[in-house]
């Protein structure tokens, strides 16, 4: 049909072409005696009117080059220490993409997640993931695949009958490519996501409906999005190990970690998803509740996040032998998913510790702060156990909620400020001879690394992962 089309717009434009030759000629050159009318060639207007026609359904197309970006080689050989940024968004990305393209850090790739439809499982339209890719080189649009929810995959599809775990992620890769999003152009896929059911290996989750993830379960899915239809381009992706009981402020976390020692022993899982998973981005959504003690250091407060932000990396290190697969993986793809954007957020507690952000109920200028001392955490922990020249990981959470119930063009000035302040602080620590320090922005005349909430407290629960 297109190529129909195409065919008959050039054949247009091909005898509008040839018809405007013969009404005007080419003038004669003075060496023409008696002056002729010298023809564009018929068959070099048709070529050119071909020509034309493609040139013109290339440039609006979102087609490959010729040779794929290098994104790596774009950024200049200053930069010692390149990072990878995801962001998982849940609504309002434009003030956010708008601000980190604005402030980029320069040795920075961002990968910025949209959510599905209402229906979980169709995509949003091809034009709003370009929006991402249009910001720049060193912007890359994610597709997000949602297991949860009624309308989900897990429900909506796989317990529909539609299909196999495996045709869910072939499935899920053929969206993508209706909509021209191709791993050869950048473009890639997270997965919403394994949860606490696939570390328990359990097969329905508490509500009794919805399928559990299991580790078989995922591991097919995660294969079929791999894999894609036959023909397509093997993608590796992005996978959340969600938060769902594994907050903050968690009852029983001695019982989370036998789970998780389990799971990490399970040598076949993490074998199946060696080169199928790019990223394996851990939810630690920290709680401003136990973080902002009244009166503490930075070094007190960045200690206790550590405990939590790291705590499955430190397990896996203990593990030593008991998990060889996992250490292998877990090297090449962990990355910690701070809370930056879950604001105002009530906490686990408020949902059973089956979902939500760690609390955030504070004013804004406070979750900035949250925000910075989170950010030197984490890279204050990589410039300790990472070779200088790696490539760092990190991504967060952008689910905006006006939970103040502010008026409205009060709450979207907010949320541009939270979305400026993210930026600023990425840009400080991951820009050229930035350091872990360099999160608190103490250069523009205030120090972010201030962070205070009355009646926070620390805890402790976390501090034990670093043995077996």
């Amino acid at each position: 049909m297109i190529i129909a089309v195409l065919t008959m717009t050039a054949a247009a434009l091909a005898a509008a072409l040839y018809f405007f030759a013969w009404i005007f000629p080419k003038e004669p050159t003075p060496r023409s005696t008696p002056a002729r009318r010298s023809r564009i060639s018929p068959a070099l207007i048709l070529t050119l009117a071909v020509a034309f026609v493609f040139a013109g359904v290339a440039a609006g197309a979102d087609e490959p080059a010729e040779s794929p970006v290098d994104t790596a080689a774009t950024m200049t050989a200053e930069c010692t220490k390149r990072v990878d940024i995801v962001f998982w968004t849940a609504n309002r990305w434009r003030p956010l993409m708008r601000a980190l393209a604005a402030n980029p850090a320069a040795c920075a790739d961002y990968y910025i997640s949209i959510p599905p439809a209402e229906d979980r499982t169709m995509l949003r339209a091809g034009s709003v993931y370009r929006e991402v890719r249009d910001l720049g080189p060193q912007f890359h649009s994610v597709a997000e695949m949602t297991l949860g929810l009624p309308t989900g995959w897990a429900r909506n599809w796989v317990a529909a009958g539609k299909g196999t775990w495996y045709d869910a992620g072939v499935e899920f890769r053929r969206k993508m490519a209706a909509i021209n999003l191709r791993p050869e152009l950048g473009h890639t896929w997270l997965l919403n996501e394994f949860d606490y059911t696939t570390r328990r290996d359990q097969a329905v989750h508490a509500d009794g409906v919805t399928p559990g993830y299991t580790r078989a379960a995922m591991r097919d899915l995660v294969r079929g999005l791999y894999e894609g239809a036959p023909g397509m381009v093997p993608a590796p992706g992005i996978v959340e190990i969600g938060i769902s009981q594994s907050h903050q402020n968690l009852p029983d976390v001695p019982a989370y970690k036998e789970q998780m020692k389990a799971w990490l022993q399970d040598g076949q899982f993490w074998t199946a998803m060696g080169g199928k998973i790019r990223w394996l981005a851990h939810e630690v959504y920290a709680d401003t509740r136990y973080h902002g003690v009244p009166g503490s250091r930075l070094e007190e407060r960045r200690r206790h996040l550590v405990d939590y932000q790291e705590h499955l990396l430190e397990l896996v290190k203990a593990g030593r032998n008991r998990v060889l697969p996992a250490r292998a993986f877990f090297k090449e793809t962990f990355m910690p998913f701070p809370n930056g954007g879950g604001y105002v957020a009530r906490g686990g507690d408020a949902f059973n510790f089956e979902s939500g952000h760690g609390n955030t109920e504070v004013p804004l200028d406070q979750m900035m702060r949250f925000v910075s001392e989170q950010v030197n955490a984490v890279e204050y922990y990589a410039e300790r156990h990472f070779d200088a020249e790696a490539t760092r990981r990190i991504g967060f959470s952008w689910q905006p909620v006006n939970f103040f119930e502010l008026p409205s063009l009060q709450f979207e000035a907010e949320v541009e400020q939270q979305a400026a302040h993210i930026a600023a602080v990425l840009a400080a620590t991951y820009g050229r001879g930035g350091t872990s320090k360099s999160a608190c922005l103490r250069e523009s005349g205030t120090d972010w690394c201030t962070m205070q909430r009355p009646g926070a407290e620390f805890t402790d629960k976390w501090e034990f992962f670093s043995v077996w």
